[in-house]
């Protein structure tokens, strides 16, 4: 007969470790109330509160200035973790300053000096410099910049709209001791020297279109001082155009609607930025007349008229310029 005998086995497990638990069940090393995280460690080695790596490569996590070292820690000196390139993400809490560093080189050995370049940095005031330490600008380089969207091209220029929106256009350079274009009438590019032009034509009829020329970024103003309004003959018009995509298009012909006939509105004009000029000789008694106008939205809107306070006939001098 067979007996068996039962009989109790004790299994014991001890866990040992350099810290305290508090009962939230937060851990701390080096620091008996660890409040802060799940895991708080106070005290570093070095700049180095903690790092994680395996059989290569790893990440730092600093202190001072707080940062994650990658492949590199601070221990009296910027030092690899392993062979190869590194870098640093870090913060300095003093300016409020976010900086990226790279290794241009590549260290050979684990533990060895590992030399960093700022590559590029983010004050505290959202400036963001790339190549430059203390940008001064909302986007300051120190370099070369590339800019390829699909649309560049050989002598295109990068060129903005109104909301500051920039797109490569079709441009001409000048380049010293070449050629100068000639051609004729719609085609300026008889003799191969000029490529990129773009007639313009004014209403039907005797109007002086281009007699006065203005511009400015991508606005163009041209006047027709002779050509004729409604019934009004030679009362004069000014034309403004803008450059986009597809060239220089007609944004909006401008009239005085006071106007006369025989008065040349758009005899001289200007343009700078959203404002517009023109200046003719009002009838009946020949005295000249400003008109302004600036740039609202999609549209052109009268803004005031200048007249001539001291009185005196229209010099053609003056407005023929």
């Amino acid at each position: 007969m067979n007996h068996f005998f039962r009989k109790p086995i004790l299994l014991i497990t001890a866990t040992l470790f350099s810290g305290s638990i508090i009962n939230a069940q937060n851990v701390g090393i080096g620091t008996a109330t660890p409040q802060l995280g799940k895991l708080e460690v106070k005290g570093s080695t070095g700049a180095v509160s903690a790092i994680f790596y395996d059989q290569s490569t790893g990440v730092a996590i600093e202190n001072n200035h707080p940062g994650i070292g990658f492949n590199s820690y601070y221990n009296g000196g910027r030092k690899a973790i392993a062979p190869g390139f590194g870098g640093l993400l870090g913060m300095d809490p003093a300016s409020g300053k976010l900086h990226i560093y790279t290794a241009p080189a590549s260290i050979a050995t684990a533990g060895a000096p590992m030399l960093l370049t700022e590559r590029m940095s983010i004050l505290a005031n959202g400036n963001v410099g790339i190549g430059i330490a203390a940008p001064t600008a909302k986007l300051d380089v120190a370099g070369n910049l590339k800019i390829a969207d699909g649309t560049q091209g050989e002598g295109k220029i990068l060129t903005s709209d109104e909301l500051g929106n920039a797109s490569w256009q079709s441009g001409a350079s000048l380049v010293p001791g070449a050629s100068i274009g000639y051609g004729t009438w719609g085609d300026c590019a008889t003799n191969g020297n000029i490529g990129a032009y773009q007639p313009l034509t004014g209403a039907a009829g005797v109007n002086n279109f281009g007699k006065s020329v203005s511009l400015s970024g991508n606005y163009a103003i041209v006047g027709a001082p002779f050509e004729t309004v409604g019934s009004n003959y030679s009362q004069g018009t000014a034309s403004i155009y803008r450059l986009d995509g597809n060239g220089w298009v007609l944004m909006q012909k401008l009239t005085d609607a006071t106007g006369a006939a025989y008065e040349h509105f758009g005899s001289s004009v200007a343009i700078s930025g959203q404002y517009a000029h023109c200046s003719y000789c009002r009838r009946p008694r020949r005295k000249w007349r400003a008109w302004f106008c600036n740039h609202l939205s999609i549209q052109w809107q009268h803004l005031a008229a200048a007249k001539n306070y001291a009185n005196q006939p229209c010099k053609p001098g003056f407005l023929w310029q």
